[in-house]
């Protein structure tokens, strides 16, 4: 592994990695209680119709008691009474098949294009296909929700919020993925993994580092023991030019993660032009056992620091 800079830094990158698959992991287990969609919470109540609400309710509670069937044969019932956008979007909901329930919400929402529920049922069903016209189309559903009710700063839905800002990481448009996510930090301020998350847009991606540096700053004061938010900021030391900021902030943290003393070496080696030091750094990487040394990478340990002790030596002598 070749480290620089721009690629010494891999404590970042894969807690960003950790973070969002958890932040991910947690979303999909909120959406996909049963069936294809769940019993999400709703929107707004007051989008609805009171019978609309009942009748979720009722599904919900036999969800629950394992009565799916029972729901399912209900849902069967309401639309042979009628194909209403509500009827199909509660069908919708308990269905198993995917492209089923694509085919219902499409129909409910071509019955009654307002009807939020179905768009915000279709924007996350058709996020689950993996497809870049299938997140283009689910933006265009959660933007149309974000533009009337959910803007509403009595009534934020941060549901709708976290799913656009997955659609736009999935399709690369970081501009607008940190733009959604500055919105949506307006009205959850702790959340301090979709803080991290922008952060690190702003460093790696978007190379926006003094707003990289607000954002990592903004976590340290809620949480002085945040790690992952402490080594970014390292990094954005780094890639700002300011070395030696960047060497006394990694010394700070050199017994809490193995990756400080690395960088802290490649500093020392490449930047501020102290040899001895930088051996001495990664000597001390190649011993250290304390928290988090089961992430120091086998390819460092039994190649790249071993290899960069003995040319430093070789240059010494």
């Amino acid at each position: 592994m070749t480290h620089s800079a721009g690629t010494g830094f891999p404590t970042a990158e894969r807690a960003l990695s950790t973070r969002t698959q958890n932040a991910g992991i947690a979303l999909c287990a909120a959406l996909l209680l049963t069936g294809c969609l769940g019993p999400v919470p709703l929107p707004h109540e007051s989008l609805y119709p009171a019978a609309f609400i009942r009748t979720r309710d009722l599904h919900d509670r036999l969800i629950d008691a394992g009565r799916v069937d029972e729901a399912r044969s209900q849902s069967r019932e309401l639309l042979g009474a009628e194909r209403s956008a509500a009827n199909l979007t509660l069908a919708a909901r308990i269905e198993e098949d995917v492209d089923n329930t694509i085919a219902l919400l499409d129909e409910a929402i071509a019955v009654d294009p307002e009807f939020a529920w179905a768009r915000y049922g279709l924007a996350f069903t058709i996020l689950k296909g993996e497809s870049l016209g299938g997140y283009e189309e689910s933006v265009e559903h959660l933007e149309w929700l974000l533009d009337r009710e959910f803007t509403q700063e009595r009534n934020p839905d941060l549901r709708t919020r976290l799913l656009l800002i997955e659609n736009l990481s999935r399709l690369g448009r970081s501009e607008a993925q940190a733009d959604a996510m500055v919105r949506y930090l307006d009205y959850s301020p702790n959340d301090l993994t979709t803080r991290y998350g922008l952060a690190y847009l702003f460093c790696i991606k978007l190379k926006n580092l003094d707003d990289a540096m607000i954002q990592v700053n903004l976590i340290l004061e809620s949480n002085p023991d945040a790690l992952d938010a402490a080594m970014l900021k390292g990094r954005i030391f780094w890639d700002s030019g300011e070395y030696g900021s960047a060497a006394d902030h990694y010394q700070t943290l050199v017994d809490r993660h193995p990756d400080a003393l690395l960088n802290l070496g490649f500093l020392w080696e490449r930047h501020l032009e102290d040899s001895a030091k930088a051996i001495d750094c990664y000597e001390r990487y190649l011993g250290y056992e304390g928290p988090n040394a089961d992430q120091k990478r086998w390819y460092d340990r039994t190649f790249t620091v071993p290899n960069r002790i003995e040319i430093l030596r070789g240059e010494n002598r």
